[in-house]
């Protein structure tokens, strides 16, 4: 049998764990800690879309069918046949790190339609911000004269239907990273899904997808986080109040694949102090805020094989060897002593 990283180990009184560096790994470990055997060793809280699931193909769709319902004429006008429906949809997908709510994938969509040479460059590039007061998002509404609310239950309303009509159809749309169901059912710390979905669509997806049996009132969901900055800096510091993260020596990880949240959390002092933060590189971001991200206090930006690594193990190896890495090369990059060769 195997031996589990830490969070099996068997444990009848305190555990005092001294982790010392090694070259070879160069891995970041935990401090000198005192673990009881009720105190996790990591507590995860993970964004879901961007991080866990890639839902462009659902939103994108959606965004776009939507689109057509509502403005039917320009979409007919501007002669949307198959090649350029799959431009649009590019497009949208193109411009995924700047959206927060569902109705935006609309206005992306028409916006994409009506400016084919740099659609997608003012939406990710324009200043102020897309979603700013004065950003491209509003001026464009009010150009259309059309208002948030209405288009969002469009939208809202376009979902629902086909969800209600293929619930299997819907979750395929939005398939689960490479490796992710794995090492998920691997981690044995804790774990919170913090996301700006809404909670019964985020449960149906975590039980269809992850075999889990929870409700939109377990504690593990942190569900309609609107708007995501400011809602997940509250989440957080929720789940830093739990008895769960009671424990000083317990590290608290925290995942999100949007910049602007990873930004905001890492100027709160008392997050930082607590949690490691990651951005997840794999999720709807650019290479610009990737770079920004690697700059901010506290933040490391990860790859999707990294992220699994640290669900399982608590850690992050730096050897890549094309391989999976085992519990074995783990405990050896952990207590292999400091400057030891690699045999």
């Amino acid at each position: 049998m195997q031996t589990r990283l830490f969070r099996s180990l068997p444990v009848s009184k305190p555990l005092t764990c001294v982790q010392q560096p090694t070259h070879k790994f160069n891995v970041v470990i935990k401090r000198h800690c005192t673990v009881t055997a009720a105190a996790p060793t990591d507590v995860f809280v993970l964004d879901y879309d961007g991080v866990i699931a890639d839902s462009q193909l659902e939103v994108s769709t959606a965004g776009v069918a939507a689109a057509e319902q509502q403005w039917p004429s320009i979409f007919q006008d501007l002669n949307l046949n198959a090649s350029e429906r799959q431009r649009v949809l590019a497009g949208v997908a193109a411009a995924r790190p700047r959206l927060v709510k569902g109705y935006e994938s609309m206005v992306m969509a028409r916006m994409v339609l009506e400016n084919p040479q740099d659609g997608v460059e003012k939406i990710l590039y324009g200043t102020p911000n897309w979603d700013a007061p004065s950003g491209l998002l509003q001026t464009t509404l009010a150009a259309w004269n059309e208002q948030e609310q209405p288009l969002q239950a469009v939208f809202e309303a376009y979902r629902s239907n086909r969800m209600s009509t293929s619930p299997q159809g819907w979750v395929a749309l939005i398939p689960l990273y490479e490796g992710i169901a794995e090492a998920i059912a691997d981690c044995t710390s804790p774990f919170y899904i913090c996301s700006s979905k809404r909670g019964d669509r985020l449960v149906h997806l975590l039980n269809a997808q992850l075999n889990l049996d929870i409700t939109e009132e377990s504690p593990r969901v942190l569900a309609s986080l609107i708007p995501p900055n400011e809602m997940k800096v509250k989440a957080l510091r929720n789940v830093m109040a739990r008895p769960v993260a009671a424990n000083s020596a317990t590290s608290l990880h925290f995942i999100d694949d949007r910049f602007e949240t990873i930004e905001a959390i890492s100027q709160k002092n008392d997050l930082v102090e607590r949690y490691s933060l990651y951005l997840a590189g794999w999720g709807y971001n650019t290479e610009e805020e990737r770079a920004a991200a690697a700059k901010l206090p506290g933040v490391r930006v990860i790859t999707l094989p990294q992220f699994c690594e640290l669900l399982r193990f608590g850690i992050i190896m730096e050897v890549d060897d094309g391989c999976q890495d085992t519990d074995e090369e783990a405990l050896d990059a952990i207590y292999k002593p400091y400057g030891a060769g690699s045999g």
